[in-house]
């Protein structure tokens, strides 16, 4: 409450700032955060699970996110002329909503943080911002890197814990007149609901900006260059241990290439290297926590009764909440391995 109390009184004098100058802190962001790129990836290696590779491209992707929201800000300020008729004239601008609540993931930690956070901010809002439970000290660091460009007070405010007692307060505040969710399916939906209805003394009807997760698809074509495909496929799978919801989880292949591409496949996955996120040479380490792990076993056991396990990688054993990846043919499409999403490195062949 008195986040939200904090993000209201400062609203007052930062959705009358001008566009160019908000846009402005978040080009200062951007440099922090190339200056520190290496202490900030080391952040999302130690906490986040991620190997160097893919925190380094999660630095590249936040720097991407200030530079093009602020960019954009600055071209849609611009007032536009709608019509011209006579004795009227219609202009089209835009003005900020109020005070949002950004409500944040574990698996993109700072890109999607830095993203959501940003993006409201420059249009003029005021921010409520909560990371993921699994990534405080992440959300600190999104935090410090907005606090030493010497973002006005009030306009971000980081309020750590729990997403069932901090997510709920913030989504039905009367004062929030919008949420900035990426997550689940689950607690998205449940944060539309939320927002549907309208608390007493509400100044706004509730919006939400919602990105919830997927089941992504590859098809490898009869005339498809199997080797060419391979690298490309294990990486969108296995990298992060598929916990994204952008990760190749259904591979349809038609019927010519069928056999030669499950070879190839079965023959790469195996040679994937189980280790700890922070050793150069992993590919495949833990996945977030023990939650995630026991979820992830649960379909593997599914997937062998309803498919035949073709393999579950190299022999050896990661470390912490690892798991092994699986992959799964003879799947049939209506299956639920190949319906529901699986945070994890889970693969099915179809």
């Amino acid at each position: 409450q008195n986040a939200v109390a904090a993000a209201k009184t400062a609203l007052s004098d930062w959705s009358v700032t001008p566009s160019e100058k908000r846009a402005d802190y978040l080009f200062e962001a951007a440099e922090v955060v190339r200056t520190k790129r290496h202490a900030l990836a080391a952040l999302l290696v130690y906490e986040g699970g991620k190997n160097w590779n893919e925190a380094q491209a999660d630095i590249c992707e936040t720097i991407d996110f200030l530079e093009f929201y602020g960019r954009e800000m600055i071209r849609l300020n611009k007032p536009r002329v709608v019509s011209e008729l006579p004795g009227e004239s219609s202009r089209l601008g835009y003005i900020p909503r109020g005070v949002g609540a950004v409500i944040a993931p574990w698996n993109f930690p700072l890109p999607i943080s830095i993203g959501m956070a940003s993006a409201a901010i420059v249009t003029g809002n005021t921010v409520v911002y909560k990371p993921s439970s699994q990534t405080p000290a992440i959300g600190q660091a999104v935090y410090d890197i907005f606090d030493s460009v010497s973002l006005p007070e009030g306009v971000l405010n980081f309020v750590p814990g729990p997403g069932q007692e901090i997510g709920d307060a913030l989504v039905s505040n009367k004062d929030v007149v919008f949420t900035a969710f990426t997550g689940s399916k689950e607690v998205g939906l449940g944060i539309i609901e939320k927002s549907g209805r309208t608390p007493e003394g509400a100044v706004q009807v509730k919006s939400v900006i919602a990105e919830m997760g997927g089941k992504n698809a590859i098809i490898i074509d009869s005339d498809a260059d199997i080797d060419a495909a391979v690298g490309p496929i294990i990486q969108s799978a296995f990298s992060y241990m598929g916990q994204k919801c952008s990760a190749a989880s259904r591979l349809i292949v038609l019927e010519e290439n069928y056999d030669k591409f499950v070879s190839r496949f079965k023959s790469a996955v195996e040679t994937l290297i189980f280790g700890p996120a922070w050793d150069p040479r992993t590919d495949i380490g833990a996945v977030i926590d023990a939650a995630a792990k026991e979820n992830i076993e649960k379909y593997v056991g599914i997937g062998e009764a309803e498919g035949q396990l073709l393999t579950r990688g190299a022999e050896g054993e990661g470390l912490g909440h690892f798991v092994r990846p699986a992959v799964f043919t003879d799947v049939s499409p209506d299956s639920r391995i190949a319906q529901e999403e699986i945070f994890g490195p889970v693969v099915c062949i179809i």
